[in-house]
């Protein structure tokens, strides 16, 4: 959970119509309290969470919750209570919590201790409007993030997490400037449980796909969720040489989106 906690009520006392909740996730169990009313939920343009939970006090003090996802936005006043409290004395302020399962701390068996990890947290972006709201987020903006591989010397993979909750499609590109052909990519689709257990399928290919050489080529691969399904998490797996400097590496350039294209 993030620390200091958002304030709502800053929101109010500098005029705004709305309080907007972006911040990252390290487990399903994290909560964020709001002091203030609100008259609308949606999710948020900059979400890696597709579902949030909004927990709260009803006029006969009975506690209730809904779930906002993408595109399916909560419209209605929902009162904060401070008065009233929740089990364990919690003060009855409206509570946010992420619907989807997150495992901040998950990595494949086979990663060893001296591969490169790139784990991307994924960020819950919620938008509440404080006042009656002309118009919602219904879709999240596109996903991006280019990068450099990175292979220590004596080791032979680097890893790479993307949050792909609720995402319908993935370009995942990678360019090879080392000149060798000696690297490979294969890219599964992970989901988690409450219980532990985990669904890993591989995507691009049983086997590993070869990243060609000379420099400047490389490949390209696709995910839609119409063909291989819906994940919580894409695995991508670059193993080969090591790779180090600047001038010897690998480029690769990731984007998701809720538009399958």
């Amino acid at each position: 959970m993030s620390y200091p906690q958002p304030i709502a009520s800053q929101e109010i006392r500098e005029g705004q119509e709305f309080y907007r909740l972006l911040t990252e996730i390290e487990t399903s169990g994290d909560v964020y309290e709001m002091d203030v009313s609100a008259k609308a939920f949606s999710i948020g343009p900059e979400s890696d969470i597709a579902r949030a939970r909004v927990t709260y006090f009803d006029a006969i003090n009975n506690a209730h919750s809904f779930v906002v996802s993408v595109g399916a936005p909560f419209v209605g006043r929902v009162d904060a209570s401070p008065t009233k409290k929740y089990v364990g004395g919690v003060p009855g302020n409206i509570i946010i919590t992420p619907e989807d399962i997150i495992q901040s701390d998950y990595r494949s068996a086979s990663v060893s201790a001296g591969d490169i990890v790139n784990f991307i947290k994924p960020r819950l972006d919620i938008v509440a409007a404080l006042t009656e709201p002309r118009i919602l987020p219904n879709k999240r903006a596109e996903f991006i993030q280019r990068g450099r591989v990175t292979i220590p010397a004596g080791e032979d993979t680097y890893w790479i997490y993307v949050p792909f909750y609720g995402r319908k499609f993935a370009s995942i590109s990678i360019s090879n400037w080392t000149g060798s052909a000696s690297y490979t990519a294969q890219i599964f689709g992970i989901n988690f449980s409450l219980d532990g257990a985990l669904r890993a399928l591989s995507i691009a290919a049983d086997s590993a796909t070869a990243i060609p050489a000379p420099s400047g080529t490389g490949i390209a691969v696709e995910v839609k969720a119409s063909l291989v399904g819906m994940f919580d998490y894409l695995e991508i797996r670059i193993a080969g040489n090591a790779v180090t400097g600047l001038g010897n590496t690998l480029l690769y350039t990731l984007r998701t989106s809720d538009e399958e294209s």
